[in-house]
């Protein structure tokens, strides 16, 4: 992964989607938003309200974890939801068309460590994990989400606060 150079300390899963939101705002054909971390480090949550603001729907967005793919048409062109979870050879993202996603959609890709070498250089890598604080309860966990990806710092610099 690129340099991180922008990291959310602790924030709660509203700050997610707003996170989610500002980042939806810019998102265009070809852009790939590569995430990483834990089960349960809100990956799911993130692409979620993405797809939910570029579509403009509040509609359920299933996990791709068993279809591996979801796919919305959008008036920015296809949104490709990927969850490499089950991913046992990195070359099973092939047969997934990733090489279509990657040229003509917007592919948000969970899990994206499997299969780190079909990722492009120039995606945003987004790193999440559980920031849990004992004196909070469970329920309240927050998360830290860490940025990379040199050609996305100037593009985001004037969308997330």
């Amino acid at each position: 992964m690129s340099k991180k150079w922008k990291t959310f300390f602790a924030v709660d899963k509203s700050q997610v989607r707003h996170i989610a939101r500002s980042l939806a705002k810019i998102l265009r054909p070809g852009d790939t938003i590569a995430l990483y971390g834990e089960l349960g480090s809100g990956k799911s949550t993130l692409c979620r309200e993405i797809i939910r603001s570029i579509t403009q729907v509040d509609m359920p967005v299933p996990s791709p974890t068993f279809t591996l793919v979801e796919t919305y048409t959008t008036d920015r062109g296809e949104i490709w939801h990927m969850d490499w979870y089950r991913i046992q050879r990195s070359k099973e993202v092939l047969d997934l068309g990733l090489e279509e996603a990657l040229q003509n959609g917007i592919c948000l890709i969970e899990w994206a460590i499997k299969a780190r070498k079909f990722i492009p250089e120039k995606a945003l890598h987004i790193h999440m994990e559980q920031a849990i604080d004992a004196q909070i309860a469970p329920q309240h966990t927050k998360r830290n989400l860490s940025f990379g990806g040199d050609l996305w710092k100037e593009r985001l610099k004037h969308v997330m606060v």
